[in-house]
């Protein structure tokens, strides 16, 4: 082969190289929010509400391992369920986020419930929540105000709440003999719900692959547009990251106290 057919076949390799490179490099364009005004018809869709209950002592432990610059030392030895958020969700296809940029949270609405929020609906990052909330309520609570009874930041922080202290998430393990300390199918922990309540949730898991081990991270409900309890259904917006149905694997009900030691 000949220099000049070699250079002009490495250069055509180097140009496909250089194309492929920035393709890769793309990202995904970040969805923009739709600036809505209290007379806009503009319809936010979404089938059903989520809440999602997490469980402390496995969400610090997975935020401290991030990072060692991370700690949520003040939350130790406190067991206990609280609010991530109430979320509406697609069940097929993309669930909707920050639907209004003309939302913004404002203390002054909720400052009554901070207190209460401080203790159910807690941020384990920092020891102040409004972050937090500020958070779940632009980019979810937003996308909730087309229901009546989420239509403001008071409705939708209050009805969380509420919501929260009627579906007891450890008075309901309890009844099912679920306790901490233990190791439990997913299938038992579902089940447990499922006579007690009647519907469908949906355990979620953090897998940590090092000490191969599934600890159980969050529960979800389902409400209907109605604020009715419905059943959940899985969908890939909350992927459940626990051991799949045929796996001996179980899920780590682990307190503070268990997580510390490993």
């Amino acid at each position: 082969m000949d220099t000049k057919k070699l250079i002009l076949m490495l250069l055509v390799i180097i140009v496909a190289v250089s194309v492929e490179g920035r393709n890769k490099k793309k990202k995904k364009k970040k969805k923009e929010c739709t600036k809505l005004t209290a007379n806009s018809n503009a319809t936010i869709n979404f089938d059903y509400l989520v809440l999602t209950i997490s469980w402390l002592p496995t969400a610090c432990y997975v935020f401290q391992k991030a990072s060692s610059k991370s700690s949520c030392k003040n939350l130790f030895m406190h067991n206990k369920w609280s609010i991530h958020g109430l979320w509406p969700t697609m069940i097929a296809g993309e669930s909707p986020e920050s639907c209004n940029c003309s939302t913004k949270f404002n203390h002054n609405e909720t400052k009554t419930l901070t207190s209460e929020l401080n203790a159910k609906w807690t941020n384990i990052e920092r020891k102040e929540g409004e972050h937090f909330w500020q958070h779940e309520y632009e980019k979810h609570g937003s996308c909730a105000s087309s229901i009546e009874a989420l239509n403001t930041q008071y409705k939708y922080f209050d009805q969380g709440l509420k919501l929260f202290e009627k579906y007891n998430i450890s008075q309901i393990l309890n009844n099912s003999s679920i306790n901490v300390g233990s190791s439990y199918r997913e299938a038992d922990i579902v089940e447990g719900f499922r006579k007690q309540l009647g519907k469908q949730i949906i355990v979620r898991c953090k897998n940590d692959s090092k000490m191969k081990k599934y600890f159980l991270y969050s529960i979800q409900l389902c409400f209907d547009k109605s604020l009715s309890l419905t059943d959940c259904i899985a969908n890939r917006n909350y992927p459940s990251q626990c051991p799949p149905p045929l796996s001996s694997k179980k899920i780590e009900f682990s307190g503070f106290r268990e997580l510390l030691n490993n």
